[in-house]
């Protein structure tokens, strides 16, 4: 049985299969126009989705809906619209973690699941039945700081930000608040989710550079 980054991509396709203009090959271009989490969430909660008025040509409402209907139901918030439509190619490491977290919600039907992480995944040979979680926000809330701390460097100073491939459960993410899985970041605050490895301020996405002031990342 495949596990890790195979797993959940068959997972994926496994619970995105026989939705229209849907066909998951990779953790990038597939999930572009949205309508792949779109699909996946249908797939658990049609009642949420109105998959059948979607078009592949209207990506930013469907990331929009997705993002927002997941965000309801208890998924973290670690990707944001603008980090899939304003990227030729959209990040992998980004979109696999977020996903990650529906993989842990679906199977439990539990909101504090989410940071199970993308190691312990393992794909099923069919797709999963229909979730009955209900749809109301019990999810980890933001904010939440690293046990690990950082040495606080001039304002001018900028640094290069590690990104970093790991299965710990010891470590929260800085930004959401939740457990870090995946791709992350060690950087000014603590460790991030690569996704959520955003300016202090502007909350713009950040490269693997950022400035220090007083121990939170800017651009």
């Amino acid at each position: 049985m495949a596990s890790g980054k195979a797993a959940l991509l068959k997972w994926c396709q496994n619970n995105t299969h026989g939705h229209k203009h849907v066909n998951v090959k990779n953790f990038t271009t597939s999930w572009a126009d949205g309508l792949a989490f779109c699909a996946l969430i249908h797939n658990y909660r049609p009642e949420l989705i109105p998959y059948d008025t979607l078009s592949p040509s209207n990506a930013e409402k469907n990331l929009t809906l997705a993002f927002t209907t997941a965000e309801k139901l208890g998924i973290p918030p670690l990707l944001d619209v603008e980090d899939i439509i304003d990227l030729p190619k959209p990040e992998p490491f980004s979109i696999m973690t977020y996903l990650s977290q529906f993989y842990h919600f679906f199977k439990s039907n539990n909101a504090k699941a989410c940071g199970g992480g993308i190691a312990s995944i393992s794909a099923d040979d069919g797709p999963a039945s229909k979730s009955s979680a209900p749809a109301s926000n019990t999810g980890g809330g933001g904010g939440g700081q690293s046990g690990r701390g950082s040495a606080t460097r001039p304002a001018s100073a900028r640094m290069k930000a590690p990104l970093r491939e790991t299965t710990s459960n010891a470590n929260m993410c800085a930004g959401c608040g939740n457990r870090l899985c995946g791709s992350t970041v060690d950087a000014p605050g603590g460790m991030y989710h690569d996704a959520c490895f955003k300016c202090h301020k502007c909350r713009t996405k950040l490269g693997n550079r950022c400035a220090n002031i007083d121990g939170k990342p800017y651009c």
